[in-house]
């Protein structure tokens, strides 16, 4: 081919990224827009001399704007008023014109910045991608030398969801205003809109209601004397938390659940619920049966004032009820309830949180409210009112929100949910197991292309719970953090998967590719290390090939700023390790561990190759490896996650050692620290697999699950079992 075609087809290909590729020629925002033409141009540098003009309905942005610029750089520009640009200005202004209520247009040129956008969260959302156009320094609260010159380009952009939500658990786990305040920030980076707040659950109250004080003064906290924790928000955090995030264009959308989830009122107020006994706020995580009664009319009219109190202090048009994994035990046997149950022409009890999901939503349409619930609300009971649907656990449900008349925000298990671990590596942090982990890639590939444009499907939403935190002040130490406070625990679970979220509910879906968005996250770590957030670093990628004795191990990393250090000898790798530079041979691939870091406190968990079990895989999935020896021990499996339902299960040992003799005879089957089931296999393991069953019932999610098993090995006997697992 003609050389000079080439030159042109390659210079077409080019200016083709240019205009529509958000990570082309340095161009990182996340998340991608729509539209981004890219100019070959000086650009426009912010000085002391800049003006900031804008419209009065935009002060709030312009402010934030200017505060932005001046806390890294110490440089205070002017602002005032006015509709028109002026060379070396900035401009904010008002354009109704553009389509989407949230939409906006940034155009730089070399002598002015015009921001045009239909409301003020419009507004806010152009400023964030010019501050994604500055160098990441910008992001610090520390003075920096900083380059302020933005490029010459022109964006056009809107999101593809309405509802682009994370939730944040507050009541398993109480976190503080301020904190609450950087999770609104970190949300704000990158444009989504509604804060969840969980603010109830067994665990805890957080919100302070007036006319029921004991809900956080006795509710609020759990545990007695030294190791009693909890707090909660009074009034005026509310407020000032309220209007933090409407300045950044996100609403809080607040959870006060019922009728389960609800221990913690119930302990303040026994008479809430149907047993009316004095119970204790939880000190580990469970589900409480515990639910409020709808049978008495006192319990109607403290829903009623916990709602009016509510919509006081949250103008978003929303508000969560709960209404997921109640049981109904204590409805079935109470007069109240029954009672009301045969008024209402009910033939079981589940129906009565229907007629209560009505009643409160009339109580909400009466301060212009809609409230929303997980998706067990529709299926218990018939819900007449209009109402939203959070899809979590099952996408079928989405046949009732179509057939009845509601609306439906997607935050799926399978995707969604970040208190779960990226990956299978046994050098993961501690987080959920109750589901299959979720990657960064595994939560950017979620499918929304059939949702998009579905007035039905009002958004998306990552959610982020509190249950795998041990209650406390402190969580387990995170030595990759060198740091053991639960706010970088949220944060490192959070991020990067945030990102992903942000894309999948802001672009659509036809303009993404992981291949592309996986670069521009990687160029987003150095303005989250500006901003002072904790996000988890990449592992190292590992290839292997076999040669004459050994493998050869070649390891890499796509961050450029970053170390990769390792040890051959099964040992647990560190930042203070061997710092790697050239392939290198070792015998056995289970030998080596790796790390990236970024800093000697900041680096990624260890990566290695882990054994391979698919000759056993018709026994199930693989709970653990156990080394025994010649002494009687009890060994605790791990089973949360691997046990995810009610039902029958298998659970089988398998001899990795040859020549063993070891006897195993009862396995307790634990729910939390309690035994809920067991198998008696009595047997000696070993030419063959040996297998027990048992039943799981009231399964509920996140709760830990174990099985303890007594090995009794021969003498000088050492070895290693395997266990797997498997539902029938």
């Amino acid at each position: 081919m003609n050389t000079k075609i080439i030159r042109i087809t390659f210079l077409s290909l080019f200016m083709l990224l240019l205009t529509n590729t958000a990570g082309a020629h340095g161009i990182n925002i996340i998340p991608k827009p729509l539209k981004c033409e890219l100019k070959e141009r000086k650009g426009f540098t912010i000085n002391s001399k800049t003006k900031v003009i804008y419209h009065p309905e935009l002060a709030s942005q312009a402010s934030l704007f200017v505060d932005y610029i001046y806390a890294p750089t110490a440089l205070k520009l002017n602002k005032t008023q006015g509709h028109k640009p002026e060379k070396n200005s900035i401009l904010f202004a008002l354009d109704n014109s553009i389509d989407n209520e949230e939409g906006y247009n940034l155009t730089v040129s070399d002598k002015q910045i015009i921001i045009k956008s239909k409301s003020a969260a419009g507004a806010f959302y152009a400023m964030q991608s010019l501050m994604q156009l500055l160098p990441p320094e910008i992001e610090s609260k520390q003075l920096k030398e900083i380059d302020l010159t933005v490029p010459v380009i022109f964006i056009e952009d809107a999101p593809t969801f309405k509802w682009r939500g994370a939730m944040l658990d507050v009541s398993r786990y109480f976190f503080s205003k301020e904190f609450v305040l950087k999770y609104i920030d970190m949300m704000s980076l990158y444009k989504l809109n509604t804060l969840h707040f969980h603010l109830i659950d067994d665990a805890g109250w957080r919100l302070e209601i007036k006319k029921y004080p004991l809900l956080t003064e006795v509710g609020g906290f759990r545990g007695e004397g030294e190791n009693r924790t909890g707090g909660f928000y009074t009034q005026e955090d509310i407020k000032e938390m309220v209007a933090y995030a409407e300045a950044r264009g996100i609403v809080i959308v607040p959870e006060i659940a019922f009728p389960a989830h609800v221990l913690s009122g119930v302990v303040a107020y026994p008479w809430l619920s149907c047993r009316e006994e004095q119970l204790k706020v939880l000190t580990q995580h469970y589900i409480s049966k515990d639910l409020i009664c709808p049978g008495k009319q006192t319990t109607i009219d403290f829903l009623k004032d916990v709602l009016e109190e509510t919509c006081e202090l949250f103008p978003s048009k929303y508000i969560h009820i709960g209404g997921d994994e109640a049981v109904y035990q204590y409805w079935n046997n109470c007069p109240h309830c029954q009672k009301l149950l045969k008024e209402q022409g009910l033939e079981k009890s589940s129906q009565l949180q229907g007629y209560l999901t009505n009643l409160v939503a009339d109580m909400a349409a009466k301060h212009n409210r809609t409230i929303v619930g997980w998706d067990e609300i529709l299926e218990r009971g018939k819900v007449t009112k209009p109402v939203v649907s959070m899809i979590w656990r099952n996408m079928n449900n989405l046949d009732h929100v179509y057939n009845q008349g509601h609306k439906a925000v997607l935050c799926p298990t399978s995707h969604l949910y970040f208190d779960t671990p990226e990956s299978r590596l046994p050098s993961e942090i501690k987080a959920a197991t109750w589901l299959a982990p979720i990657s960064l890639e595994k939560c950017y590939s979620f499918a929304t292309e059939k949702f998009e444009g579905d007035s039905v499907i009002i958004g998306l939403q990552a959610a982020l719970w509190g249950d795998q935190f041990i209650f406390g002040t402190l969580l387990q130490e995170l030595d990759l953090l060198d740091e053991n406070r639960s706010e970088n625990y949220v944060e490192y679970l959070m991020l990067p998967r945030l990102m992903a979220m942000s894309e999948i509910g802001w672009t659509p879906s036809q303009m993404r590719n992981y291949e592309e968005f996986f670069p521009r996250v990687l160029n987003h770590f150095k303005r989250l290390d500006n901003a002072g957030f904790t996000y988890r670093v990449p592992s190292p990628d590992v290839k292997h090939t076999k040669v004459d004795e050994g493998y050869m191990i070649e390891l890499s990393t796509p961050l450029d700023n970053a170390t990769i250090h390792y040890t051959t000898n099964g040992e647990r790798a560190t930042p203070y390790d061997k710092l790697y530079t050239a392939p290198f041979q070792v015998n056995q691939l289970s030998d080596v561990r790796a790390v990236t870091a970024l800093t000697k406190t900041h680096h990624s968990v260890p990566t290695f190759f882990t054994e391979n079990y698919d000759a056993y895989k018709q026994y199930g999935t693989f709970a653990k490896r156990v080394r025994y020896n010649e002494v009687t021990d009890q060994n605790t499996v791990d089973l949360t996650g691997k046990i995810n339902a009610d039902g029958e299960y298998q659970i089988t040992i398998v001899a990795l050692t040859d020549g063993v003799d070891v006897a195993i005879g009862e396995i307790e089957i634990m729910k939390n620290n309690d035994k809920t089931s067991g198998t008696a296999i009595n047997s000696i393991i070993a030419d063959k697999p040996v297998s027990g069953k048992f039943i799981i019932s009231e399964w509920q999610a996140g709760t830990p699950y174990s099985a303890v098993m007594k090995l009794n090995a021969g003498q000088n006997n050492r070895g290693n079992i395997a266990v797997f697992i498997k539902k029938l």
